[in-house]
């Protein structure tokens, strides 16, 4: 099996894989992603990816995509246009067409609006906070500002001849200009820091089955554990007991040493703890009783099939790219299969039992997870303010402001409190209400005009924000809590909405 072969062109690296076929699958990648964007940057690398497609009108494929480390452009055709799309992207990324700049944002939003986050987005943000990650759960707050002058100061310092590789499989490619991108710096990715203690913890969210996340070590070793894991689940959870229809891994990169990993189920809201019951009992089976070598040359048989598909040099180009920038040790494929064979039951003990000491469990919103092993997720905020209050016009909340927090409180004290120094980032919609992110991922939004004396009670604490991460909106406010509004105060508490309060929560 032929291995990948580099070249350079204008000092951009390209990786190769040869491959018999006429046709040539390239792509250019770039090291900035979701994960790299501070708070008011939150959708300039989507946008800036749009903005560089906006112009091509070419009959192959071609396509574009931003994850949480990685911006990605890939085209299919000829070997000629494979090498003339990447050129034109380069061109555009150098000088990006702003006549576009309202219409892509237009094309973002809609693209935003039937999105919706997903649970493994808020899975990180419960892990990270709003943070790194955890900034997948965030809306892209950043095109209610989208200037060309913020949109430059981002593109010359991402998308630069140092900080991409470019890949290709098929035949020879042709010589090509990657001469549009800006001469910069490579942006090496950094660990993200986890907001929650060491432990096992439950977090109680809007949708999804049971699922569980963690942080562990990159190798090939920890994908063929999780592999059998996946399998294992699903011939429990679906074949034996009927409580779930699929049981899927998903992995990101984090840098050349971590991933995050987590292994995602569905199931009946009935039947949410039983699921996560056995998803826990058999991780922790595969911890003390280990895996068969059976289990792993099946997988490891599976990945050779793949591997020897006519798709797989495709893959192998993309995926040695990736690892490159990230600073991976590339394995040759030998080696990887070698290693893949080798994998233990030492190996699983190695892999799962710090995964499982402070993983993340989440489960479907009034779930009783019955296990003391097992903390919750707090809900609310361990604070509150205790500065002057009142009490809302609409709904049973009150607000609470001091010298340096701002708490939404209900009825039976329980708070969203932001501290002024873990504010992260604000919006300001056009009709006066806020919306408040904190380092724990918490959410508050804020609509002044519903307390009296509000705005007043509000402002000194707003003054004092950094105007650096407040994004104002020309939109006016359209959250769930806006339903508060609506209902009577003096109806029953237990039929009253969720209102100001929200853990990772959504302000679209």
């Amino acid at each position: 099996m032929d291995e990948y072969k580099r070249a350079e062109f204008d000092g951009v690296p390209l990786i190769w894989v040869p491959h018999s076929g006429k046709s040539m699958i390239g792509g250019i990648t770039f090291r900035t992603g979701t994960a790299d964007e501070p708070f008011t940057h939150r959708g300039l690398t989507h946008l800036i990816e749009h903005l560089a497609l906006s112009r091509l009108n070419v009959l192959y494929e071609f396509n574009g995509y931003v994850d949480a480390l990685t911006t990605n452009f890939h085209a299919k055709g000829t070997p000629n246009e494979v090498a003339n799309f990447l050129s034109q992207v380069c061109n555009a990324l150098g000088i990006l067409p702003y006549d576009r700049l309202e219409t892509e944002i237009n094309v973002l939003r809609a693209e935003g609006a039937q999105r919706g986050v997903s649970p493994y987005a808020t899975s990180l943000s419960a892990l990270f906070g709003a943070h790194h990650f955890g900034m997948l759960a965030i809306p892209e707050v950043g095109l209610e500002h989208a200037t060309p002058a913020l949109i430059e100061k981002w593109r010359v310092k991402r998308f630069t001849r140092q900080n991409a590789i470019a890949w290709m499989a098929g035949p020879e490619p042709p010589a090509m200009s990657f001469a549009g991108l800006p001469q910069g710096d490579r942006n090496p990715p950094a660990k993200p820091l986890r907001v929650l203690p060491n432990q096992p913890m439950v977090f109680h969210a809007t949708t999804g089955g049971p699922s569980v996340i963690n942080v562990t070590g990159r190798g090939i070793e920890t994908q063929v554990i999780f592999a059998i894991a996946a399998q294992r689940l699903e011939n429990r959870m679906r074949s034996e007991e009927g409580l779930s229809y699929s049981v899927q891994t998903h992995r990101d990169v984090v840098n050349s040493r971590y991933a995050v990993m987590g292994i995602f189920s569905d199931c009946t809201p009935e039947n949410a703890e039983q699921a996560r019951t056995s998803m826990a009992a058999e991780l922790h089976r595969m911890v003390f009783e280990g895996i068969s070598k059976h289990e792993v040359n099946t997988f490891v048989d599976r990945m050779e099939r793949a591997l020897s598909d006519d798709n797989a040099a495709f893959g192998r180009a993309m995926s040695t790219a990736h690892n490159l920038i990230m600073g991976y040790n590339q394995l040759s494929e030998p080696e990887l299969m070698q290693r893949a064979r080798n994998t233990s039951s030492d190996d699983c003990v190695r892999i799962l039992r710090p995964f499982l000491a402070g993983a993340l469990w989440t489960v479907p919103q009034h779930t009783d997870v019955r296990d003391r092993r097992f903390t919750n997720l707090p809900a609310f905020s361990g604070t509150k303010a205790s500065g002057p209050t009142a009490e809302s016009i609409y709904s049973n909340h009150r607000l609470a402001v001091d010298v340096d927090r701002l708490s939404v409180m209900d009825m039976q004290g329980n708070a969203v409190t932001m501290a002024f120094d873990d504010i992260i980032g604000a919006k300001h919609w056009l009709d006066g209400a806020w919306t408040f992110w904190n380092i724990e991922g918490f959410v508050l939004h804020l609509v002044p005009s519903d307390y009296p004396n509000g705005d007043e009670l509000v402002s000194p604490f707003i003054n004092d924000l950094d105007p650096n991460i407040i994004v104002r909106s020309q939109e006016v406010f359209r959250g769930d809590d806006a339903l508060a509004r609506l209902v009577p105060k003096e109806q029953p508490p237990a039929e009253k909405p969720a209102g100001l309060l929200a853990k990772l929560g959504s302000a679209e």
